[in-house]
């Protein structure tokens, strides 16, 4: 069982509350989403996913590692800074095909190259397949020994200068689901997610299908420091990384 928590609730959760819920959207024109993929007595990871569409268009991930002190009864609260290579980080960014939620743009995975413990993937762009409906999946994982992470979906917007604005009964009427794989908290069911789904060029056009992958990294760290240069903090150390976008194979 995952146990997810939404970020922004870790304050609370320090004056005695405890708090599981789902993020709601920063803005009419900005979705966002982030909880638990990993919880373990020992590390936790807290995926986040977001998707921009007011002024300046922007979409990201971030992987966040926790540690579970059970010594002073803490539920994931402490931070846990992670060695150069122990944090990866990518997206998958989506577009509503009128049938579909067709693959637009990704990144690789993208690893941290100094010690933190939030490691933020981003890319600043106007509408890549055009204008419409994007949502994006983030995925995060740390290694401890293996890849411990998941995945989570952002919720969807819309991408495009005046995209829709002119008729918003359309635009409301227009509204696409949550793709089927995809849990009403934006988590995302992994034993559902297709093996391959249809993938569109920058005019929105589908090109063809490309394949789906939720996996985690597949090479473990070249970098061998281990347990021992990991450290604990009381607040997170970020970095954020503009990662290259890159169009879906088509197979």
């Amino acid at each position: 069982m995952q146990f997810r928590k939404s970020r922004g609730m870790i304050a609370l959760a320090f004056a005695g509350a405890v708090l599981f819920a789902t993020a709601s959207p920063a803005s009419a024109e900005t979705v966002e989403e982030s909880g638990f993929t990993y919880y373990s007595s020992n590390t936790c990871e807290s995926t986040r996913s977001m998707l921009r569409g007011d002024g300046v268009e922007r979409v990201e991930a971030e992987g966040e590692s926790l540690r579970n002190n059970r010594v002073i009864g803490t539920s994931c609260l402490e931070w846990y800074e992670m060695p150069v290579g122990y944090k990866q980080v990518r997206y998958d960014l989506y577009k509503w095909n009128g049938s579909d939620w067709a693959k637009c743009y990704g990144t690789g995975w993208v690893e941290n190259t100094k010690k933190v413990s939030n490691l933020t993937v981003y890319n600043t762009m106007v509408a890549p397949c055009g204008n419409g409906y994007y949502g994006s999946m983030g995925l995060s994982y740390h290694y401890n020994n293996e890849w411990y992470g998941g995945q989570m979906w952002s919720g969807y917007t819309q991408l495009g200068a005046g995209s829709f604005s002119a008729n918003s009964a359309a635009t409301e009427s227009a509204a696409p689901p949550r793709p089927e794989w995809v849990n009403s908290d934006n988590s995302v069911d992994v034993g559902a997610v297709p093996d391959t789904v249809p993938a569109v060029d920058s005019e929105g056009s589908t090109i063809g299908e490309t394949d789906v992958s939720t996996a985690p990294p597949k090479e473990k760290p070249e970098n061998t420091v281990g347990a021992g240069g990991v450290s604990v903090t009381d607040t997170p150390t970020v970095q954020q990384v503009e990662a290259p976008m890159r169009r879906p194979r088509v197979g």
